[in-house]
């Protein structure tokens, strides 16, 4: 079965950013791999939406723990969502960088395209 990591938000009652994985990719036949990058209770569209941030610490961690179970060898692609935090935005992109996923040379293209918008971002997670 093909394997997508998902790294995005996690919404308990509204069904938006990663927690449609299941929704979306479960009936292709396709298994994912979610690492929050937000805790919510609701979507902040509906008002104070409950929960927090997920810290970039432990984003680093869960990241860890699924390659220790082996899984990046099996991740046939990747899907990003929301970031709550700039240091979110480095860790992932640490993570899919060391793991072969994407290649620095791609990253500057890819942020020269995007504009000054993720250039501050990367840099003040590199702060």
């Amino acid at each position: 079965m093909p394997l997508v990591l998902v790294i995005s938000s996690f919404v308990a009652a509204s069904r938006v950013g990663g927690g449609i994985a299941p929704y979306v990719l479960g009936p292709m036949k396709v298994d994912h791999v979610h690492v929050p990058t937000c805790l919510f209770g609701r979507h902040p569209g509906w008002g104070t939406p409950g929960g927090a941030p997920v810290e970039a610490e432990v984003m680093a961690g869960m990241l860890e723990g699924v390659e220790a179970n082996g899984l990046f060898s099996l991740v046939d692609a990747v899907v990003t969502g929301h970031f709550s935090r700039p240091e979110q935005v480095k860790v992932a992109v640490e993570a899919l960088i060391g793991r072969g996923f994407l290649a620095e040379s791609d990253l500057e293209s890819q942020l020269k395209q995007a504009g000054e918008r993720w250039d501050w971002i990367i840099a003040e997670a590199a702060e």
